[in-house]
This record gives C-alpha cells, structure tokens and sequence, in this order.
C-alpha cells in the first residue's frame, strides 16, 4: 500500500536528502506569477533560493508559454484597475473643485456685502 501512496508519507531522512540536494525542480506558472504578490523581502528571498538551483530548474515550454500570456494579462488587468482608480479620483476631485468653489462663491459674496 505504501509503494502506491508514496505521496502520502514521509519519505526517509536519506531520500530527502537526496531529493533537495540532487533532485529537479519543476514550477508551475502560478508560483512564478506569484512573485507580482509576494511582499519585497519574500520575492528577494525566494529569487535568491532560484538562483542557488539554477542549474536543477526545468521549465516546459508550456510554462514560459503560460507565464508570458498570463504575465501580459495580469499586467493588463493592473492597468486597467488603475486607469480606472485613476478615472475615480479625478471625478471627486472635480466634485470636489466644484464645492469648493461654490463655497468661495459665497464667501466672496458675504465679504463683499461687508
């Protein structure tokens, strides 16, 4: 039963061993889009653990493929959110020039009756 669920034990402190030190790294294109999320000192620290087993990473071409289009995407949904962000702080800046100068309106009104 353990040869055919070896996913779900703990495999023996040599064969870790060997897994970390010799085995291949393979990333799916989600952990590499993650990096957008990661704070700066989680993306610096894992870009510092990719560089230390360069030379054991594959990437499929499937995945760079994926990276590239969904990078594009996300970076597009960015701008989008921004521009639109942007778009909202310009209407209730306007609104608010407008009260304002209502407000002085009246003001230049009252001192000029004074």
């Amino acid at each position: 039963m353990k040869k055919k669920f070896i996913g779900f034990y703990t495999p023996a402190k040599k064969q870790l061993d060997l897994s970390w030190n010799e085995g291949v790294f393979i990333f799916d294109t989600n952990c590499l889009l993650n990096l957008y999320r990661y704070s700066t000192s989680t993306k610096d620290d894992f870009l510092s653990v990719l560089e230390k087993i360069k030379d054991r990473i594959f990437y499929h071409i499937k995945l760079v493929m994926n990276f590239i289009l969904t990078d594009y995407m996300l970076l597009m949904k960015l701008m989008i959110q921004l521009m639109q962000f942007l778009n909202f702080i310009k209407k209730e800046l306007i609104r608010f020039l407008i009260k304002l100068q209502k407000v002085l309106r009246i003001i230049f009104i009252i001192i000029l009756k004074t």
